[in-house]
Formats: structure tokens, C-alpha cells, sequence
């Protein structure tokens, strides 16, 4: 059963949640059970004001977490995230659909808020359905693990066999089999951050190309975040 309801002010995920235009982070704390975060962030704006995307084909995502507590404050565990099925991203198709694409993220995240809600006071109220929520994230758990499974890595280019090596096998494919996906997460952390502490200080075209490595990498860390959660 629901206890409490937060709405807190700062971006509650992503990397670069600080330079989103839209953020909502709510906590929810239920009497007998952990408390969620759902967060919503969107409107990515990079240094020309331009719209950006924040993970493969999205503007806008919600994402529901476990929590740890961080110097007194509750924090999404971003190790420990929570799949229902209800919509989650908005992308290039929705945002052309509509005159006001926050409206529809505030509808996205209150739908995913309403849901989580009404799975715990469901299972608050009727012991004999008391795992309905756990089997209604597994399901969820699994389509999102088909749905990756299909999905493009970021950073391979079909259109390019420049890092195919010499078995045809690709060399972002080879290093995913060397390493976990917790190494892979640090190097595109880290790989992103190299590009953003060079960013301006090359020519325009350089800079620009830059800019196109900072958020391929920062995709490439939601892509491989959400197959570490999956």
C-alpha cells in the first residue's frame, strides 16, 4: 500500500540528466514494501540549443528503480530497475504527432506512477494474487530482454565494415565478449567524458564530430545499461 508520494526537483537518471529541459523524479514509499523512484527525463539540448536524443530513436524515457540512500538522500539504484508494460519512451514519430511533446511525457510518467501504484495496492489487498507484481515485471523483464536482443548496437555502422576485423566479426562484438558489460558501461562513460573535455577546442567540423562521438557513447551506455537490467 502506498504510504507517501515525493515529487522531487533534480534529474532522478542519465548521464547527461542535468542538460535535459524536462525532468520529473518521483519517490514512492509503501508501507510493507521498498520504495521506487520513477523518473522521466527528455529535451536534451546540446551547445547549439539543438534537440537531442537521449538513447537509440528517444527524446523523452521513463524508467522506474530500487533505491539506495546516498548522505541521507533516497536515490534511484540504477542497478535495479523495474520493467512494466506501459509506455516508456517517446520518439522522432511522437514528437512530430503532437504540438506539445511535454504534455505527453507528464501523461508518460503519471501512467507509469498510476501503475506502479495500483500493482502494490493490488497486491496489498489480496494475498492469493501477492506475486502478481513480480510475475507482471518478469513478462515485462523478458520483452524488454527480446526487444534488445533486435536491437542495433550503437556503435556498429552497417553501412561501414571499417572495424569489421579479419573473421568478419565486428570489433565492438569481440570486445563485448572479452570484457562484462559493467567494464563496457566505464569505457563509454569514460570514453564520452574524453570527447566532452576536448569539445570547441578544434575546428567546428571536429568539434561537431565530436559532439556526434559524446552522444553515440552516451547511447551506447543506455543501450548497454538497459541490457545489464534486463
Amino acid at each position: 500500500m502506498i504510504k507517501k508520494i515525493t515529487e522531487r526537483g533534480w534529474p532522478g537518471h542519465f548521464i547527461s540528466g542535468s542538460k535535459c529541459v524536462f525532468n520529473r523524479n518521483t519517490l514512492l514509499e509503501f508501507t510493507h514494501s521498498e520504495p521506487l523512484i520513477i523518473s522521466t527525463v527528455g529535451n536534451l539540448r546540446d551547445g547549439n540549443s539543438t534537440l537531442s536524443e537521449i538513447g537509440l530513436d528517444r527524446y523523452y524515457e521513463t524508467m522506474i528503480f530500487y533505491t539506495t540512500e546516498e548522505d541521507g538522500y533516497i536515490e534511484a539504484d540504477v542497478s535495479k530497475q523495474v520493467f512494466i508494460d506501459k509506455k516508456w519512451s517517446i520518439n522522432r514519430e511522437d514528437y512530430d504527432s503532437t504540438n506539445n511533446i511535454d504534455d505527453m511525457a507528464q501523461k508518460m510518467h503519471e501512467d507509469n506512477v498510476k501503475e506502479i501504484i495500483n500493482l502494490g495496492v493490488k497486491q496489498a489487498g489480496n494475498e492469493s494474487i501477492s506475486g502478481e507484481m513480480d510475475d507482471n515485471i518478469d513478462l515485462a523483464r523478458q520483452s524488454m530482454m527480446d526487444f534488445l536482443d533486435e536491437k542495433q548496437n550503437p556503435l556498429i555502422n552497417p553501412e561501414s565494415s571499417y572495424y569489421s576485423m579479419f573473421d568478419g566479426v565486428e570489433a565492438i562484438d569481440r570486445l563485448e565478449d572479452m570484457f562484462t558489460i559493467k567494464e563496457m558501461m566505464i569505457w563509454a562513460k569514460i570514453t564520452s567524458f574524453k570527447y566532452r573535455l576536448r569539445v570547441g577546442k578544434k575546428t567546428q567540423v571536429d568539434s561537431q564530430s565530436d559532439i556526434k562521438k559524446i552522444l553515440t557513447y552516451e547511447d551506447y551506455y543506455c543501450y548497454l545499461k538497459e541490457k545489464l537490467n534486463a
